[in-house]
């Protein structure tokens, strides 16, 4: 079992990305309030966000709502994933989709965009609500890319 591995799509609208500002309240990225942005480093003037297919490289940790972290492993070590492929959960996904290079930001993730159902022993009890800490490092093309 892999806490990166997907869980079954849900429908989602992409929100455009918030303003440089450190946002003080989290934005919504999906219509049912489901996966919450707040920013944690501003994101540099003028950046993009991923486009559709794109590969990108992030440190991120994982954990509960509490701040018990679940999986750390990529907190200095950056992934690379490609986007829109199912490798991640839901939630973990339309947060990167809305960054730009160098911004940092918090995702809470409600059960339905991470897990669901889904359980890992004593791990990742059913029904969690994960946070995702995450560096957008860089990205690059879309499937051609």
């Amino acid at each position: 079992f892999s806490l990166l591995s997907p869980a079954p799509r849900a429908p989602w609208r992409r929100t455009p990305p918030a303003a440089a500002a450190v946002m003080a309240e989290p934005e919504r990225l999906v219509d049912d309030g489901g996966v919450l942005k707040r920013q944690l480093c501003a994101a540099p003037t003028g950046g993009r966000t991923p486009e559709f297919g794109a590969v990108v490289k992030i440190l991120y940790t994982c954990g509960f709502e509490n701040g018990t972290l679940i999986d750390a492993k990529h907190r200095a070590e950056p992934f690379q994933f490609q986007l829109n492929a199912g490798i991640v959960v839901d939630g973990l996904e339309r947060g990167v989709e809305s960054m730009v290079e160098g911004e940092r930001a918090q995702f809470t993730c409600s059960p339905e965009w991470a897990y669901g159902a889904v359980e890992a022993g004593d791990l990742l009890p059913a029904e969690s609500t994960l946070v995702y800490e995450v560096e957008l490092l860089e990205w690059r093309g879309g499937p051609a890319g």
